[in-house]
């Protein structure tokens, strides 16, 4: 794994030196093999590969036509070692852009969104999976080509040779040098892959209300804004909920008016809270957590993924499922739990990452929980715990509170329910978010900018 980490450094160390090198001088991108070398403050192509420690790295330059050229970086090691990510470069200073290709005449620029894939591709593909771009610099654009509120910047997915559909999109730091930008990708790409048919559109001045239905950005959104509990699957999710069979289900999930759903599980009960439409291998799940009280000894509540069971209600069971335990509180006469700040599997008592350096959960006060599981043999989890949650650190791409594997021998390998499960716990919930998650994540890149 520590070689594959390395090499794909070495690949996006590569397709970086790429397009510097396009930056700088479109003539030089020549067909054929190149190595690379940072000489006098700068990247140039020098013999046919270059070599670091046991890794040979290659630039595989081919011409598809006199403005566009596909760009692989290959990082072989050892005998049959071999890892690649290959990407489209195109001219954009030298392609004419016809009326016809153009989404909407009403908007005056754009710029091309490429949309490029790591080595391993999440379990249900990547139609769905939520993007983003980062450090996009509205700041230089709003004094003349964009509105001061970003109404007009737009997201738009080349679906054929002629039409389009514009996308729903979350943007944070308007006017800002560092926007950033989220979206779902509309169609599946395969693993180190790019896809060249999404755009940036902006420049009218008087278009209003654009699409940002959240829950088309996500997998699953809910903040709560209105009551959609009937949308959930609500149950014990196992008999082993604290340590011991329980036929137990409180049933207490409310929404409330204000924004947020309440609970109050009462004593030796759980809840749990999962969308009913969704399963998923490869997730990541989060919620804002407000906790009013707890009852004695037994609190335990986090999120859920690779939920698969039986039974229903009172009666679930389940031995397949991760979960990213708190198990201490302020209103908790005595110590923690030895799971607390722990993932677990299919028992709650049984740790399989151990972590327990977190405090007790603050009375009062939200906290966003969030937990991410990824591939197979090994299996490959992440927790997530911010005590000052905000919109802006939503969807797991802030760094993660630790991290750990499943070793292939035992781990829990199938699609489940994701959620919420709440034991012996009182208080609130919001912000339920969800989206498909794999390492590496899909990267972004904008092109130039292009006129009618």
């Amino acid at each position: 794994k520590e070689k594959n980490i390395r090499a794909q450094a070495l690949i996006s160390e590569g397709q970086g030196a790429v397009k510097s090198i396009n930056k700088k001088n479109w003539d030089s991108l020549t067909e054929g093999e190149h190595g690379l070398v940072f000489s006098g403050g700068e990247w140039q192509f020098y013999g046919n590969y270059d070599t670091n420690d046991i890794f040979t790295r290659k630039i595989i330059i081919t011409n598809i036509n006199a403005q566009t050229k596909q760009v692989v970086s290959r990082v072989e090691w050892g005998q049959d070692s071999m890892i690649e990510l290959s990407t489209i470069l195109t001219d954009w200073r030298n392609v004419q852009v016809s009326q016809g290709n153009w989404w909407d005449s009403d908007y005056g620029f754009r710029r091309e969104i490429l949309v490029s894939t790591g080595l391993n591709s999440p379990f249900n593909g990547y139609d769905g999976y939520t993007t983003r771009i980062i450090d996009f610099n509205t700041f230089s654009l709003i004094s003349d080509k964009m509105q001061d509120d970003c109404d007009d910047l737009r997201i738009v997915h080349k679906t054929g040779s002629s039409t389009w559909a514009e996308l729903d999109r979350q943007i944070f730091f308007c006017n800002a040098s560092s926007t950033e930008i989220r979206f779902k990708i509309q169609d599946d790409i395969a693993a180190s892959s790019t896809d060249e048919n999404y755009y940036i559109y902006y420049g009218n001045a008087t278009v209003t209300s654009a699409p940002s239905n959240l829950s088309n950005v996500y997998l699953w959104y809910d903040d709560a804004s209105s009551d959609r509990e009937s949308e959930y699957i609500q149950g014990r999710v196992d008999e082993t909920a604290h340590g011991a069979p329980l036929e137990n289900w409180g049933d207490t999930v409310v929404w409330d008016s204000a924004g947020y759903y309440t609970y109050n599980t009462g004593d030796n009960y759980p809840e749990s809270f999962r969308p009913a439409s969704l399963t998923e291998r490869d997730i990541y799940v989060e919620y804002e957590e407000y906790q009013t009280n707890a009852w004695p000894w037994d609190m335990t509540s986090g999120p859920l993924a690779r939920w698969v069971g039986s039974g229903s209600g009172s009666n679930e069971t389940s031995n397949h499922w991760y979960y990213y335990e708190i198990a201490d509180s302020t209103f908790q006469p005595g110590g923690p739990y030895v799971s607390h700040d722990d993932i677990t599997a299919d028992n709650r008592e049984s740790v399989i990452i151990e972590n327990g350096v977190l405090g007790e959960f603050p009375a009062n006060q939200w906290v966003k929980i969030g937990l991410a599981a990824w591939g197979i043999n090994d299996t490959n989890l992440k927790a997530w715990y911010d005590s000052s949650p905000s919109s802006q650190e939503s969807g797991g791409w802030e760094t993660a509170r630790f991290s750990g594997i499943h070793s292939a021998s035992n781990d829990n390998e199938s699609a489940g329910q994701f959620g919420i499960w709440i034991q012996q716990d009182t208080g609130r919930f919001k912000n339920i978010i969800a989206r498909r998650y794999i390492e590496p994540e899909p990267t972004t890149s904008i092109g130039d900018e292009e006129e009618p």
